[in-house]
């Protein structure tokens, strides 16, 4: 099953660096258990 991630969990992605965007949005494709992002940039 995989998870879609969280429009709050993208806002706060959404100051960092490209590359690491990519990694968070990867695992979320390969997790077998959901997660949130809990900071970011602000």
């Amino acid at each position: 099953m995989t998870y879609p991630l969280g429009s709050r969990s993208r806002r706060r992605l959404s100051l960092l660096h490209p590359y690491l965007i990519r990694v968070v949005e990867n695992a979320i494709t390969l997790t077998q258990v959901d997660f949130t992002v809990l900071e970011g940039m602000s």
